[in-house]
């Protein structure tokens, strides 16, 4: 258990495993991917190390105006598109407004800033202001039982309910508010309007498709 312990340790301060193998980065992949080292994990580990994942395996993606298609995989908890070659890793630099567009998931990737960091988030729609989530996967340490009425549990990942971002001008996103007060505030001088027409329309603030269309509507006025 201490072995495994300090395996994990080391992965969550590192990069990731990879699983797959792909043909190997040429110097163009070179402006856009990082070399990482990636250590030896134990069986233990790498039974939970795929939750970390968006998808299983490595998916078709373009990136931003180059035209060589990679595959790729996002690992949620590390907040990285990862990319495998000869038993090495690479991870793609976030640089801001890069895009990653999965071709075959109809998902598209986007680095945008926050609380300083640049970070992925998925776009969930095309215009002046954008709707984004933002994936969720959390770790869970494993915990003995202390007693016999307790059941010990095995470290693990966890996925989370994803979180809704707007990016308004496409700027630094904002959270969607759970509360409605905060959440018309967001609309600033236009926020009477903005409630008229979701009212008018029937539409939830708790909605993607509903939000995207509100967003549209925004933009028009």
């Amino acid at each position: 258990m201490k072995h495994f312990i300090f395996i994990l340790a080391l992965f969550l301060t590192t990069s990731n495993y990879s699983y797959a193998q792909t043909s190997s980065p040429d110097d163009e992949d070179s402006k856009v991917f990082l070399k990482q080292s990636n250590p030896k994990l134990t069986p233990e580990f790498q039974r939970i190390a795929k939750k970390m994942y968006e998808t299983e395996d490595y998916k078709a993606a373009k990136i931003d105006d180059l035209n060589k298609v990679y595959q790729l995989r996002y690992n949620i908890y590390k907040d990285q598109m990862e990319y495998t070659s000869a038993g090495k890793l690479y991870i793609l630099k976030k640089e801001l407004g890069r895009m990653v567009n999965f071709t075959n998931l109809n998902t598209k990737y986007q680095v945008f800033e926050m609380e300083g960091k640049p970070r992925f988030f998925i776009v969930q729609n095309d215009g002046q202001h954008s709707l984004l989530t933002k994936s969720i996967v959390q770790f869970q340490e494993a915990r003995q039982a202390e007693d016999s009425f307790q059941q010990s549990t095995s470290a693990d990942f966890k996925r989370g309910k994803d979180e809704i971002y707007i990016a308004f001008n496409n700027t630094s996103p904002v959270k969607v508010p759970s509360s409605k007060k905060k959440f018309f505030a967001l609309f600033g001088d236009k926020e009477s309007a903005i409630k008229t027409y979701m009212k008018k329309n029937k539409l939830s603030r708790k909605d993607k498709e509903d939000l995207i269309k509100v967003l549209d509507h925004y933009s028009s006025l």
